[in-house]
């Protein structure tokens, strides 16, 4: 009788309709379409930080190409850049190499979401896209990329941890040309 009653009560529509949702839905996931066949005109990016010191850095931005060649380019750099470090360090390397982007994608850090990155980008004509809060999903590609730079960073670094920046050329150059096996 007790199990019956409880099903009624979990069924019945007025309780149902003033029960508290705990877990609220979550919209669906939206794909971001690739806009070009160009590398590295759509890129997404992201930091690694608090690593072990190595010659004052502890951290590294990794600026991954979204739609074609999937490649990265890692640069050292410390937790407390902010955006106009960020811009400095996208003109050094990936601008040199690639031009500017036609879109960004990141999460919400301070050093992309700042008005002072905004501006820049408005004033590039880069279209800038943030990540929605609290779900790495949005930008999964560049999170499995970090995944992987620490794994790299873990097996080049076992031996002298202090030294990884020294292996971040090698990281990128790994991830480029992945052993194949006959």
């Amino acid at each position: 009788m007790a199990t019956f009653v409880r099903q009624y009560v979990d069924g019945y529509a007025l309780c149902q309709q003033n029960k508290i949702n705990t877990h609220p839905t979550t919209p669906c996931l939206q794909p971001i379409a690739a806009t070009t066949t160009l590398p590295f005109k759509a890129v997404t990016m992201d930091f690694i930080t608090d690593l072990p010191k190595s010659q004052g850095i502890t951290s590294c931005w990794i600026v991954v190409d979204h739609n074609t060649t999937k490649g990265m380019v890692i640069l050292p750099c410390t937790k407390e850049i902010d955006a106009l470090g960020t811009a400095q360090l996208y003109h050094t390397e990936p601008y040199r190499r690639f031009g500017l982007p036609d879109s960004m994608i990141s999460d919400r850090g301070p050093q992309f979401a700042s008005r002072v990155m905004q501006e820049l980008v408005n004033l590039l004509g880069v279209k800038s896209k943030l990540s929605t809060a609290y779900h790495p999903q949005t930008d999964g590609q560049t999170e499995r990329i970090n995944q992987e730079v620490e794994v790299f960073l873990r097996i080049f670094c076992a031996a002298h941890p202090n030294d990884w920046v020294n292996f971040l050329p090698d990281i990128e150059f790994s991830h480029k040309h992945p052993a194949r096996t006959q």
